[in-house]
């Protein structure tokens, strides 16, 4: 049998970065994926993995956001909010 990928102690440390991140704000609260990597210090398979699970878990809301790239252009984006099961937040 597989071992699970998310542990309490990832958990836990997600939602405490996430939570300090931007109170009272939840899309301030969303990470892209590359934030989500860096901040979790994981691989991109194993961030994705991750995220998958939350996903499914009904733990992660995807949310547009808006970040400037590269090129000085801001633009949409896919961003990840952890949330409680019962949170639902607009995806506008």
């Amino acid at each position: 049998m597989e071992k699970p990928i998310l542990t309490d102690e990832i958990l836990a440390s997600i939602r405490e970065i996430t939570h300090n991140k931007a109170e009272g704000d939840n899309h301030k609260k969303a990470l892209t994926f590359y934030e989500w990597k860096d901040m979790l210090g994981f691989g991109d398979l194993k961030t994705r993995r991750i995220l998958q699970e939350l996903k499914k878990e009904g733990k992660l809301e995807v949310v547009n956001i808006w970040r400037e790239n590269i090129l000085g252009i801001v633009t949409k984006i896919p961003g990840y909010i952890l949330v409680d099961k019962d949170t639902k937040i607009s995806t506008d």
